[in-house]
Order: C-alpha cells, then sequence, then structure tokens
C-alpha cells in the first residue's frame, strides 16, 4: 500500500509542477503582449487592463496552487513519523 501512496504523491508533485510551470508561462505571455501593445505603452487600453488582471488571476492561482506544496499527513501518519 506505502508503493501505492509513493506512487500517487510522486504523481501529485509532478502534475502541481507541470501546473506551476504553465500558470508562470501563461502570466508571462500576457505580459509580453502588454508590452509589446499596439494599441497603448502604458498597459492602459481595455485589451491590456483585461491582461494584468488575468495576470492576477494567475498569480492568485500560483499561490493556491504553491501553497499544497506539502500534502497534510494523514490522520495517524504523524504519530507514526515522530514516533520513528
Amino acid at each position: 500500500m506505502a508503493e501505492a501512496e509513493d506512487i500517487s504523491l510522486n504523481m501529485i508533485t509532478r502534475t502541481r509542477r507541470v501546473v506551476l510551470e504553465a500558470l508562470d508561462v501563461a502570466a508571462d505571455y500576457r505580459r509580453d503582449r502588454i508590452e509589446t501593445c499596439p494599441d497603448c505603452r502604458d498597459g492602459t487600453c481595455p485589451d491590456c487592463v483585461w491582461r494584468l488582471q488575468v495576470i492576477a488571476e494567475y498569480e492568485r492561482a500560483t499561490e493556491v496552487v504553491a501553497a499544497t506544496a506539502q500534502p497534510e499527513p494523514a490522520p495517524g501518519e504523524a504519530q507514526r513519523e515522530a514516533a520513528s
């Protein structure tokens, strides 16, 4: 059973890493679009304002995903670890 839990935890860790990388790439893409916007140079046109809002959402999602980086031990697991 422990091997299955290790595999599951490994998959969760990899998935979390992929999600964090995807959010980072997506936010960078939006920032690049703001920098090269033909309608404005300071991020104030409606498209850029929307992009800034999307970037903020990506950053909030990144914080949530990163906050779950350390899974909580299962009930009784912390007691077993403390005893060892």
